[in-house]
C-alpha cells in the first residue's frame, strides 16, 4: 500500500493530457477518476487493455478509451 500512495502522490505532480489518440502498447495512462499509473498492453478502436501493480500484486483490465488520460512522463 505504501508504494501505491507514493506513486499516487508522484502522479499528482505530473503533466497530464486528455489526448488518448496516440495510445500504443507501452503508453502510461490512468483513469480520469484517479488511481495508479497503468501500462497499456493492447489498444483497439474503443478499448484499452492495461496492467498495473498494487504493491507486488499484478492486475489487468480493459477500459474504454474515454475513461483514460495519458501520463506524459513518470
Amino acid at each position: 500500500m505504501g508504494l501505491f500512495l507514493c506513486l499516487q502522490k508522484t502522479i499528482s505532480l505530473l503533466d497530464i493530457t486528455m489526448d488518448t489518440t496516440s495510445l500504443y502498447a507501452g503508453s502510461l495512462v490512468r483513469l480520469k477518476s484517479g488511481g495508479p499509473v497503468m501500462t497499456v498492453i493492447n489498444v483497439n478502436t474503443s478499448a484499452v487493455e492495461c496492467r498495473w501493480f498494487d504493491g507486488a500484486t499484478p492486475h489487468k483490465d480493459v477500459f474504454p478509451k474515454s475513461a483514460l488520460e495519458q501520463v506524459n512522463s513518470f
